[in-house]
Parts: structure tokens; sequence; C-alpha cells
């Protein structure tokens, strides 16, 4: 699998790329398992430091990054504001 990547003409791979080290991350990679990763919504975005951070700095693309704030904005709010609780199992109080 990496063996293509090294033969590829558009960006070829440097002489000294560590392919062996690759192969093994890729096959076992260090992972967090997300029930034992816990978010906490309690600091405010710092939307001008991420943008330098992604945009400036790693060179990722503009518009997807603020595609992206505006998406944990949204889920940010629905966190704030959740749905009530329609679960079928909670028993519906009678007016009488």
């Amino acid at each position: 699998m990496i063996e293509s990547f090294i033969n590829s003409t558009k960006k070829p791979l440097p002489e000294d790329f560590a392919y062996e080290e690759a192969r093994r991350l890729l096959g076992s990679p260090n992972v967090t398992l997300s029930k034992d990763v816990q978010i906490h919504w309690d600091k405010p975005i710092q939307e001008e430091n991420l943008l330098r951070f992604l945009v400036e700095e790693k060179g990722f693309s503009r518009a997807r990054v603020e595609s992206g704030l505006a998406t944990l904005k949204k889920a940010r709010m629905s966190m704030k504001h959740p749905l009530p609780d329609k679960s079928p199992n909670k028993k519906a109080k009678r007016k009488r």
C-alpha cells in the first residue's frame, strides 16, 4: 500500500522517508476510544486564534474552517438547549 505512494510521480516522497514507520503507524494507530473522551463546552470558541492557527499556520482553507466553525457553534447551541425527551418509555401524564 505505502509502496504505491513511494512510486508516485505527482509528489515524490523524500529519499529518507521512513516508510516502515509509516506502515507501522497506519497498521496500528494510537487511538483513544470515544467512551474515554469527555468534551466540555464551558469556554467560548476563540475563533480568531483557531482561524490563525488552521489557516495561516497549517494551510487549511479559510472557507472550510469558517464552515466548520459555524457547524461547531450550531452544535454548541443545541447542547445548551437540549430537545425534550420524547422516548416511548416515559408514560404520558393524563389530564383529568
